[in-house]
């Protein structure tokens, strides 16, 4: 019988749409919260069919997602935005181990842990209709001092950060 897309689960429609994607023959796969509004099972089911076609599929996978835990899992190199600007760029071991700009450090206090109270990350984040000058996130900032009210600062290199009080914060 044929079925039509509303005859799906959510977890079949997400695996339909990764099958209709390579089915081209791409090799890179942009996945945007992929277990958004799925069921517990479900978003095993995606994960793991993920982490199989990167593995063994040699599939490079871009993978956007407020989960940092399924970004520790997935990925191996991390990327950080905050309102809309990339703040820093590293190895996904290296950002979790050592993350440089203080939005990535208060976000990974945010996990939940055992070892230590859970973060929270004060303010608002800005209204890009009027952003403020400088930093974007220095309004909610720990570390913010004046030169981050008036300039923006420039992406250092290899574990890349945008940040004048650039870490290291954290060891986990």
């Amino acid at each position: 019988p044929d079925l039509f897309p509303h005859n799906l689960s959510g977890g079949q429609l997400q695996r339909l749409q990764f099958a209709m994607a390579l089915a081209s023959g791409a090799r890179i796969l942009l996945s945007d919260e992929p277990t958004t509004s799925l069921d517990a099972v479900s978003q095993i089911e995606i994960i793991e069919l993920l982490k199989t076609l990167v593995e063994k599929e040699s599939l490079t996978l871009l993978f956007v997602s407020h989960d940092l835990s399924l970004i520790k899992y997935l990925t191996s190199r991390a990327v950080v935005f905050y309102a809309g600007s990339l703040i820093e760029d590293s190895p996904c071991g290296e950002l979790f181990k050592i993350p440089l700009h203080p939005y990535t450090d208060a976000l990974i206090k945010c996990i939940p842990s055992p070892d230590r109270e859970l973060g929270v990350i004060p303010g608002d984040p800005p209204d890009l209709s009027n952003p403020p000058d400088g930093c974007l996130f220095f309004p909610r900032c720990y570390l913010a001092s004046d030169i981050c009210r008036g300039d923006v600062p420039l992406m250092r290199t290899r574990h890349r950060v945008r940040c004048f009080h650039a870490g290291p914060f954290t060891e986990l």
